[in-house]
């Protein structure tokens, strides 16, 4: 593995290898994000709806709790159902279902007649008989199928019918049984036979139908946007002049959601009200329970319901819908996130499951916890403390307005700040009771905008250091005076910082050069003597300073996480794959957190095998067999009494190159397990073989034979029934009916006193 030690190191496209097995997984909960984009009430007082990415989630509560739906495929595209509400439709893909029972099982439905290279879009049912769906391909844009329930194939029945790629047939309609609409954008289709045939008409390509209801006149309002008229041969149409998303209604109310607003129609959409709505969330879709309930759906997995035709509202949000801030955790297992609208989500099993605590209505930052019990989580204006490792939340009102950062040298003493217009910096001494400004010296040029005095780090109770505007702000009294120190090379703009116990400091900051702008990281030591780690092109994604334990730190850019295990003066990149916040529990584990998903990262060490040949009775060749890059092992016999005996010092080894050791003739003869101490944390130390200090019969041949057994190829034929087989770890292996397939390696066969090595190459 390739170690960095200080000195500047620019690195764009820099390729690294990697000597351990690693393993990044998603252990985000299925259904867990994403945006609901379309809302069906089914059955009596249930909803289903269905998100961008392609789940589906059941409500028997009207829109305060969700769960995800076992569907006959993974990603749906869309849903619909008829005005009993019992069958419905979904389609995905190259998939087409049905159900008759509101959506708890579903039976895909046969595409005998549509060719296996169209995908299916939307499904119409035009009545309980009659079924269309449009579907698309990689050329000639869009077609329509039809059939009936109880045909045997589906019948082409529109081709080409809108030459794009793009998903836009909003709705087919029949006000009649055989005349019909097919409306999309740009576009419009006619039928009077059924829709058996259809013919197309082309209109401005701004003239967008969207969602459509039935009247009670038996004409459709249909909502739209446009830079022309619509065409007035679309008989039996209304059109609503709001651009709308979604439409539903309920006897005689009718409501539609457009973008951040809602309008409500008591006479047939013919005049409308508009209806408070203050949340910040693009909405989609809307279902009806009532004159004056309703239930709106849209980003972030988020539902809000009414109870007085909008009047007031109460949100709810599914899962890490409304997205995460903060990841912290405390063990391989326990792990919580902050969400961006006050909840905490928790797992204590490694992320098998979460759970979630809705802690705030605001947004919540970082979190931390100075000991096992006692926990923070700061939000703006807002603190909570836990003293019972997260079970539970107090809250502690705050007057600091934009706080978002915490270090805590303890389950008491901490320090509070924030990077704002006038940003600051507090320290409590009584576990976040009372906080006191510590900012008031400072020069107001290096803390006066937005990009000055952003994160500290604090190595004890008194001395930490402050990211300035162009500098670092260091104190030793707690806060009560601050050096400024002007060491960060000019347009190197600091961002993070962290203490590498007291040897020094570990710096983040942004670089604006000519062409590009960089992410650097410099170790400062004490006399802030700074020397450039690495330099990489700017990246989302970097940052992440973090101490695993006393002598481990890391950071992050991109997808590669720096880690020194000599407290900062050499650095070792590994590539994880991992973007995003992240959180490492110790040099093989970590978690992060990016786009709403959650991922953990393993890196398994190597283990080395080894193929043993006896020269003479104290003198071997040791052929390392492993998938790495060269490293440094120490070589012991282990006794039949446990007893390790080192044969070796360090001794470097690559894959395939064979070494020579020498036994000690001091060793007694016996059997003993060769065992291989790695020196690098990327490797495996494993026992690799078994060495007997005796005479013996050593085999090493592909074909051979003996009183005993004979080899051809890899069928090893035992004819003595007492013989027993084993591993070079020294595991019997069983055998029956005399002989066995082995895999390449070596073995070996004790028949009594005797005792045979088998090499399988």
């Amino acid at each position: 593995m390739r170690k960095i030690i200080l000195n500047s190191i620019f690195v764009l496209g820099y390729v690294f290898s990697l000597s351990a097995q690693t393993t990044t997984i998603d252990i985000t909960p299925k259904g867990f994000f994403g945006n609901f984009e379309l809302v069906e009430r089914v059955l009596d007082n249930e909803l289903l709806a269905l998100s961008d990415l392609g789940y589906v989630y059941r409500s028997k509560d009207f829109g305060k709790t969700w769960d995800v739906v076992n569907t006959p495929f993974d990603n749906v595209w869309f849903m619909s159902f008829q005005e009993d509400k019992k069958r419905g439709y979904l389609t995905g893909g190259y998939n087409l279902a049905f159900t008759n029972d509101g959506g708890y099982t579903w039976e895909n439905i046969p595409l005998t007649g549509i060719p296996q290279n169209l995908k299916i879009q939307k499904a119409f049912p035009k009545n309980e008989d009659t079924l269309f769906v449009s579907v698309s391909g990689k050329e000639n844009g869009m077609k329509i199928y039809m059939k009936s329930r109880f045909a045997e194939q589906w019948e082409k029945v529109v081709d080409e019918l809108y030459n794009t790629l793009i998903l836009n047939l909003s709705t087919i309609y029949f006000p009649t049984p055989s005349h019909g609409y097919a409306l999309g954008r740009g576009y419009y289709a006619e039928t009077l036979d059924g829709g058996k045939t259809w013919k197309k008409n082309l209109l401005d390509a701004n003239t967008i139908f969207r969602g459509s209801i039935l009247l009670n006149n038996g004409s459709i309002l249909q909502t739209y946007s446009s830079t022309s008229e619509i065409p007035p041969q679309l008989e039996g149409i209304k059109w609503c002049n709001s651009v709308m998303y979604g439409l539903e209604r309920q006897s005689n109310v009718i409501v539609g959601t457009s973008d951040y607003e809602m309008y409500y129609s008591t006479d047939e959409g013919e005049s409308w009200t508009t209806i408070p709505f203050d949340f910040s969330t693009f909405i989609y879709d809307i279902s009806i329970y009532n004159d004056e309930t309703f239930i709106v759906v849209g980003n972030y997995l988020t539902s809000y319901i009414t109870t007085d035709v909008g009047e007031t509202w109460t949100k709810y949000v599914h899962g890490g819908g409304d997205g995460f801030n903060n990841i912290y955790c405390k063990n391989e297992n326990e792990c919580l996130i902050t969400g961006k609208t006050g909840r905490v989500f928790s797992t204590k099993d490694g992320g098998e499951t979460w759970e979630i605590q809705n802690v705030h209505d605001g947004a919540l930052y970082e979190i931390e916890f100075p000991s096992n019990e006692v926990g923070y989580i700061v939000g703006p204006q807002i603190l909570f403390k836990t003293t019972d490792g997260g079970d539970t939340w107090e809250k502690k009102k705050l007057r600091i307005v934009n706080a978002q950062y915490i270090d805590f040298i303890n389950e008491n003493v901490g320090y509070l700040g924030y990077s704002s217009i006038i940003p600051s910096i507090h320290k409590t001494t009584d576990g976040g009771g009372y906080w006191d400004s510590r900012d008031g010296n400072v020069p107001a040029i290096y803390r006066n905008n937005a990009s000055g005095m952003t994160k500290f780090s604090f190595r004890d109770e008194n001395e930490g250091v402050v990211c300035g505007v162009s500098t670092l702000l260091h104190t030793i009294d707690g806060g009560e005076t601050w050096e400024v120190k002007d060491c960060v090379p000019e347009n190197t703009y600091p961002q993070s910082i962290l203490s590498i116990g007291d040897k020094g400091w570990l710096l983040h900051t942004n670089n604006n050069a000519k062409n590009y702008s960089f992410d650097r990281f410099f170790f400062y030591d004490n006399d802030f003597n700074g020397t450039e780690i690495f330099s990489g092109v700017v990246s989302d994604d970097s940052g992440n300073l973090q101490k695993i334990n006393d002598t481990t730190y890391k950071f992050s850019y991109d997808t590669l996480d720096f880690i020194s295990t000599d407290e900062g003066r050499t650095w070792e990149p590994i590539y994880t794959g991992m973007k995003g916040q992240r959180f490492f529990v110790n040099e093989n584990l970590g978690y992060s957190i990016t786009n709403n998903q959650i991922y953990k990262y393993c890196v398994m060490p190597t283990e080395i095998q080894m193929e043993i040949i006896k020269n003479d009775t104290y003198n071997y060749s040791v052929t390392p067999i492993y998938d790495g890059n060269s490293t440094t092992i120490v070589l012991y016999l282990i006794d039949e009494n446990n007893i390790k005996h080192k044969i070796t010092d360090e001794i470097g080894i690559s894959n395939g190159e064979p070494i020579i050791i020498e036994i000690p003739a001091s060793l007694p003869i016996g059997s003993y397990t060769l065992y291989a101490e790695a020196q690098d944390k990327n490797y495996l130390s494993t026992n690799v073989g078994i060495i007997v200090l005796e005479k013996s019969n050593a085999i090493t041949g592909g074909q051979v034979q003996s009183p005993i057994y004979r080899v051809n190829g890899k069928t090893l034929y035992i004819y003595d029934s007492n013989a027993k087989l084993y591993s070079a770890l020294g595991i019997e292996i069983p055998v029956q009916h005399g002989y066995i397939e082995l895999k390449t390696g070596v073995y070996i066969l004790v028949n009594g006193n005797e005792t045979y090595k088998i090499v399988i190459r």
